[in-house]
């Protein structure tokens, strides 16, 4: 059966996934965001990325390595890592060998573990094989080799979103922030990859507030967040989940 790909979608379903708003979050960037350099701390996705046009410079974070690691293949090594990805067969047996395999030394043999992992997995938490349809396995392979191209001139770094954001403090970066949301606020209490606790986001607060350039916070409402970022607009999410919370985004900046 052949399969088709009507869009290019992320990489990972993130935990709390924007890529239903991305397009609207895409409505509030400046004007001039192509040519400025664009930074996502917590990349978890890159949803945002995805369904922009490209800046002058584009720069991926996040705290997990093994996710960055596919990344890296998607851009250095993309035939090569779609190559090895195409000799497994959506299946139980292949979930549970990839589960019981002991870390590789070879990078791209560690990336196809954890893309196997996470997309043969209930939620891609890489603990309970997903018995979905095989034809969803197809076209997240498709979906790689379209994002390959997107991916070309993008940096990576496994670094702690604070000290990223510090060394690309300057009034020339459009730097869009996705957190992981507060734990009273999450719909599902599903544990994710990389929690932050209430300190955490107080600490990411004094980051943002004396960053120089242009900010971009995507979350929900919270009496936290609107003392964090009083002093920002704020702006509501006009598509409708059913049993969600709204979504919102803080900017430091205005829209004209």
């Amino acid at each position: 059966m052949k399969v088709k790909l009507k869009n290019i979608t992320s990489i990972f379903k993130a935990n709390h996934n924007r890529q239903i708003i991305a397009k609207w979050i895409k409505t509030h960037l400046p004007e001039n965001y192509k040519d400025l350099c664009y930074l996502e701390p917590y990349c978890v996705g890159a949803n945002l990325l995805i369904s922009k046009e490209k800046s002058y410079m584009e720069i991926l974070n996040d705290s997990d390595a093994l996710a960055l690691e596919i990344f890296r293949c998607l851009r250095d090594e993309p035939k090569e890592f779609l190559k090895r990805l195409e000799r497994f067969s959506f299946c139980e047996e292949t979930f549970i060998k990839m589960k019981n395999k002991t870390s590789a030394k070879d990078y791209l043999e560690r990336a196809v573990s954890e893309y196997v992992l996470r997309k043969m997995s209930q939620l891609e938490l890489k603990k309970n094989f997903c018995k979905k349809s095989s034809i969803e396995w197809e076209k997240s392979l498709l979906n790689l080799n379209c994002l390959s191209n997107r991916l070309q001139e993008v940096f990576f770094f496994n670094n702690k979103a604070i000290d990223i954001i510090k060394v690309f403090d300057s009034d020339k970066t459009l730097l869009y922030c996705d957190p992981p949301h507060l734990y009273e606020n999450k719909n599902s209490k599903t544990v994710y990859f990389s929690d932050m606790d209430t300190n955490d986001h107080i600490q990411l607060s004094h980051a943002l507030n004396s960053f120089k350039g242009k900010v971009i916070i995507s979350g929900v409402t919270s009496p936290l967040y609107n003392r964090l970022y009083k002093n920002w607009s704020m702006h509501r999410c006009k598509i409708k989940k059913k049993g969600k919370k709204s979504e919102v985004i803080w900017k430091n900046f205005s829209s004209t």
